[in-house]
């Protein structure tokens, strides 16, 4: 497939749709969780967190994976970020170095270089804002989605 330049608002909405419901059906599960008060499930549900913000992030990536990579811009961007996320979760689970100019201090995630990636909803939330906005901002487009470039 080509790379796009573009995205309908449409298209963002219906993956932003998507994420938030499964934030919203998280949060919904660690209120049930705490208020059941079945002894110490607490370790279970932070593993669970992890594993399923992780998986959250391949699934925010993929719907805009054919974008075209010029569009991000100059330096780290959220977007170059969820990418190397993405990118290093489907090889080992390591953050890999290759974003220039990426650091902990001013990424989006704070995630450490050369450690496994252990996302939280906090980060993962912050992460699908900044990559929202940064979509509607470079990406959107008011009517159908615009031709593939070639």
């Amino acid at each position: 497939m080509d790379g796009r330049r573009t995205y309908t608002r449409s298209e963002i909405d219906r993956v932003r749709l998507v994420i938030g419901s499964q934030l919203e059906a998280y949060r919904e599960l660690t209120r049930a969780v705490r208020a059941a008060d079945v002894g110490d499930v607490q370790p279970s549900l932070a593993e669970f967190e992890h594993l399923l913000f992780n998986t959250l992030a391949l699934a925010l990536d993929r719907p805009f994976v054919h974008r075209v990579r010029t569009g991000t811009g100059a330096g780290p961007s959220p977007l170059d970020e969820l990418e190397v996320i993405c990118d290093s979760l489907l090889r080992d689970g390591v953050l890999r170095p290759g974003l220039p100019g990426y650091s902990p201090g001013s990424s989006i995630t704070g995630l450490p270089e050369g450690e496994h990636i252990r996302l939280s909803a906090e980060q993962f939330e912050r992460l699908a804002e900044a990559v929202f906005a940064e979509l509607e901002e470079r990406f959107a487009e008011e009517g159908p989605a615009g031709p593939p470039s070639s």
